[in-house]
């Protein structure tokens, strides 16, 4: 199994700061093909030349202006089907206020 990990705050000068965590869990043998076919979805939807060409951002796709578009829409759809399709485990948890997640050497 491989897991990917990642981590975004909201500021701490803001009224209601918020720490998401977000994992992904999928097998190494489904790995690869995962990954071709998120690209083959931002290849076609965002018409991009290589998989680092944009960086997904969920406020981005997900925010109150952009959540009725039907591109967007559409996009998270076909992505939270490609995870279904996979096997992917998925894990968010949202906490209020700015927590570090640090990984210490002696754990």
């Amino acid at each position: 199994m491989l897991a990917f990990i990642d981590e975004s705050y909201r500021s701490e000068g803001t009224d209601n700061p918020k720490t998401t965590f977000g994992a992904i869990v999928v097998t190494r043998e489904r790995y690869r093909d995962l990954d071709k076919g998120l690209f083959e979805l931002k290849q076609h939807f965002f018409k991009i030349q290589r998989g680092f060409d944009l960086e997904l951002k969920g406020r981005l796709l997900l925010n109150e202006r952009k959540v009725i578009m039907p591109k967007n829409r559409e996009f998270v759809r076909q992505v939270l089907s490609l995870l279904k399709e996979y096997d992917v485990v998925v894990l968010a948890v949202v906490q209020d206020g700015v927590q570090s997640m640090q990984l210490r050497g002696d754990d």
